[in-house]
């Protein structure tokens, strides 16, 4: 009798763990729209109630995150669980041919005793290159009771197979058109916060006002001791998502947008095609995004390509398909009503190599036209609508962001893994009709007793940039870009894009200026001189034509002592210190406006009414004493004032009582 039951059992519960455990929910019913987000973000339905998932499986070893190779063993605990089984996803072979390659068992599911360790070989170097996912699953058969683990390592050896990297054919969607833009991510891209002379912005353009992630989306410049979320391995750029400590400056992951703060960056006229590979991992909380905005000052039309929503169990999403929603935000229909959007939820599960976004890697895409927009799962055409009349006319940038938590609605609860999980980004590359207009590096530049380097880029291929230096529009017969420029005198660089198949770039502009001298102070004293004053005002208001309150000293930059809750302005002046020659990158954090100068030149601008904003400028300086002032001030609600320089051989921190002074009184 106990022979023949236990044999039932095993047969039984390897039915339900592959079908209900590995294929995760899949006969799950929907469940209606969360009444919170219905029709805004997430469109998020939870999967059932999840009562069934539980977490009792812990990897003793390897470490979750964990780069390897060849052949490791795993070992786990599972209290409470009765059986077990771990698959991982695996390339194309001769057994299995097909071009999405196959989910492989790498622990064929038997019975187990949760309280003792269970292990099992994994051969990596029989499985692809780059981010791993090995999944363990277990059941308890008495109680119902499950539970999903997903070890996510890095593949150091392993198989190097054609469904990784940038394809050399294009997409179906991209059909007509022509490459504009590929990142392989062979090397690590130029990441910056708001993205200024560089690839990419680490948050959302074009301010960051709008970062919607629980763990904030950061950079390493963002302040000192800031997560540093982005690093470059293999072929992949990895998007860290980290917690160490219970304040928000002590969590972090990231978002890197093709837009920069300053509107330069890529930005494709339609019609186009945006196409990115990922995968990332899935736990409660996880929101990975691929996306598009096309903004107006009359509203913005926003495309997720895909939002997924990771996490099982009571409370959580529960879900095995992934999101594509159109947004048409601050619109109205022919009613006068707020038009509606369109969306659909992938079952991911039963498509093409039927694998979820955290299994093993997908391609993404949209194609945009002036007509009709087409979403792409795989190169399989998803949902197809009418383009909204902002996305049909205006140039579109791109996001692909780990974001944790946040406005989803979704909790948070990644402590398994320790607090930790990563996103793996294959590719991003872009088709279309118009050329995009080429970068200039420094978009802002100063040259010193050596000329300013001026370098000139297109991601097109073959393609030609005109350029002038006097500051007038650029045509075919200008001058051809063909190596970096040497600029040893003050001019305003324009330049555009010509290519084959391709309609002419935009105009995009750069300046170059000659580095500043230090003044002559006269005799100084430590810290700023700061004027207060009170009005109401909706931006920086003219200091000459006030009559300031009081006056005072203080030794740096911020809220000044004695001060009212609203309705004021702070005048700062004094001179900062130079330590040599260099470029140097100041900013303003600022709730309302603030300005920056130095020697009476405006560096950086972060006026009018708003949050806390930072905005960056740069300055050539010279060595020695420079005067500076900071303007600022405060309409209602909250305040704050902080002031942050970067410069040769010091990263980026709050300018220092030392480093400032005074005219002596």
């Amino acid at each position: 009798m106990q022979t023949g039951r236990r044999t039932k059992r095993v047969a039984t519960w390897r039915n339900t763990l592959i079908l209900a455990g590995m294929a995760i929910l899949m006969n799950a019913q929907d469940a209606a729209c969360n009444d919170e987000y219905a029709g805004q973000f997430n469109y998020g339905q939870a999967e059932g109630k999840g009562e069934d998932w539980v977490q009792a499986i812990k990897v003793l070893k390897p470490g979750y995150r964990d780069f390897i190779s060849g052949m490791i063993t795993v070992t786990f605990t599972a209290p409470g669980m009765t059986a077990a089984e771990a698959r991982c996803w695996h390339q194309p072979d001769q057994a299995n041919p097909g071009a999405w390659g196959y989910d492989a068992i790498v622990m064929k599911s038997k019975l187990i005793d949760g309280e003792k360790e269970i292990s099992f070989p994994f051969p990596a170097d029989e499985f692809p290159n780059g981010p791993t996912n090995i999944r363990i699953v277990t059941q308890n058969d008495a109680t119902g009771k499950r539970d999903l683990c997903e070890l996510q390592l890095y593949n150091k050896g392993g198989v190097k197979w054609a469904g990784i990297g940038l394809p050399d054919a294009a997409p179906p969607g991209a059909e007509g058109m022509k490459l504009i833009f590929a990142d392989d991510f062979n090397t690590m891209p130029a990441i910056t916060p708001s993205g200024i002379g560089a690839r990419y912005s680490a948050h959302k353009p074009y301010d960051g006002t709008q970062d919607f992630s629980g763990w904030r989306f950061s950079h390493k410049d963002d302040f000192p001791g800031a997560h540093d979320p982005y690093e470059q391995h293999g072929t992949w750029l990895r998007i860290k998502a980290r917690k160490w400590g219970g304040r928000n400056e002590e969590q972090g992951t990231g978002i890197i947008g093709s837009a920069h703060y300053d509107h330069g960056g890529l930005q494709a006229m339609p019609p186009c095609y945006m196409e990115c590979r990922f995968t990332a991992q899935s736990f409660p909380g996880a929101w990975p995004a691929f996306w598009t905005l096309a903004v107006t000052d009359k509203g913005a039309d926003e495309l997720d390509i895909i939002e997924g929503y990771g996490g099982f169990g009571p409370g959580h999403p529960n879900s095995t398909v992934y999101h594509m929603v159109t947004h048409f935000w601050g619109q109205q229909d022919e009613t006068g009503h707020p038009m509606k959007g369109f969306s659909r939820r992938v079952p991911t599960m039963d498509l093409g190599g039927k694998s979820y976004w955290s299994t093993t890697a997908h391609t993404y895409g949209v194609y945009i036209g002036t007509k009709e927009t087409v979403y792409y799962f795989d190169n399989m055409e998803m949902l197809r609508h009418p383009s909204g009349p902002i996305s049909a006319v205006t140039p579109a940038f791109f996001m692909v962001n780990y974001a944790v938590g946040g406005i989803s609605g979704w909790p948070i609860d990644a402590k398994r893994y320790g607090n930790g999980a990563d996103m793996w980004v294959d590719y991003i590359r872009v088709y279309g009709t118009t050329a995009p207009p080429p970068s200039i590096s420094p978009v802002d530049g100063f040259y010193f007793s050596e000329p300013a380097k001026v370098v000139l880029q297109s991601d097109v291929k073959d393609a030609a940039i005109h350029f002038t230096t006097d500051g007038s529009e650029p045509t075919t017969k200008s001058s051809r870009y063909t190596q970096p420029l040497a600029i040893n005198e003050a001019c305003a660089i324009k330049a555009f894009v010509v290519a084959d198949g391709l309609k002419p770039s935009a105009v995009a502009a750069a300046k170059v200026r000659k580095a500043m001298d230090a003044v002559e102070p006269g005799p100084t004293q430590p810290g700023l001189a700061c004027t207060y004053y009170e009005g109401t005002w909706e931006k920086l208001p003219d200091f000459s034509a006030l009559q300031p309150v009081k006056s005072m000293a203080v030794e740096t930059f911020g809220m000044a002592k004695g001060v009212r809750a609203d309705h004021f302005a702070l005048l700062f002046k004094g001179f900062i210190k130079i330590p040599a020659d260099g470029l140097y990158t100041f900013s303003t954090k600022s709730d309302d406006g603030s300005q920056l100068l130095i020697n009476g030149q405006m560096i950086v601008d972060n006026d009018g009414l708003h949050g806390a904003v930072e905005k960056p400028g740069a300055a050539g300086l010279k060595q020695g004493t420079h005067a500076i002032e900071v303007r600022y001030f405060e309409a209602w609600g909250g305040e704050s004032l902080e002031v942050r320089w970067k410069g040769p051989g010091f990263d980026r921190t709050n300018i220092p009582a030392q480093s400032l002074s005074q005219a002596a009184k």
